[in-house]
């Protein structure tokens, strides 16, 4: 072994010992459900829709990072030209009726006789070592001329016990 490679060699073994020790402990959960759709029906900020729902209990102190995305359709139920619009979000440990989470609501809106639009959102928050936490995606009504639907919605939950 010549004398360049040995301390480059010694140097690389630190360096995947410090990267081991240090790796992100991830476990994971999904709800995409069997149902294709869910009509949003609510036109209440603080008792919206659930479109999808998933339980975690967490292994140990770290947080969960939370994603939900669906593909929105709505249309204004009266016909022709209107504003139709709908919010979404992601709450946690809500009790039913369960509200949005007004930190993380947004909102897709337009003048239209109907349209479709994806939406996205992420939230991330902490957990404690056997904590159960229940986490939604929720959907709702800006007016209650709109008819809308959440066309294969999602949301996947991970834990991790460093924050990335």
């Amino acid at each position: 072994m010549t004398p360049r490679i040995r301390p480059a060699l010694m140097f690389a073994a630190a360096m995947a010992g410090l990267l081991t020790a240090h790796s992100a402990h991830a476990i994971s959960w999904f709800d995409s459900s069997s149902t294709p759709s869910v009509a949003i029906t609510s036109n209440d900020f603080h008792a919206a829709t659930q479109l999808r729902r998933v339980t975690v209990v967490c292994p140990k102190a770290g947080n969960i990072v939370a994603n939900a995305t669906s593909q929105f359709g709505f249309w204004p139920a009266v016909g022709g030209w209107t504003y139709v619009g709908i919010g979404f979000s992601i709450a946690i440990n809500d009790a039913s009726p369960t509200a949005m989470h007004s930190n993380s609501a947004h909102y897709v809106a337009a003048w239209t006789d109907g349209m479709s639009e994806s939406g996205a959102t992420q939230r991330i928050a902490p957990c404690t070592a056997g904590q159960t936490m229940d986490v939604y995606f929720m959907g709702y009504l800006q007016n209650t001329e709109t008819g809308a639907t959440a066309f294969n919605p999602t949301l996947v939950v991970q834990f991790f016990d460093t924050r990335i």
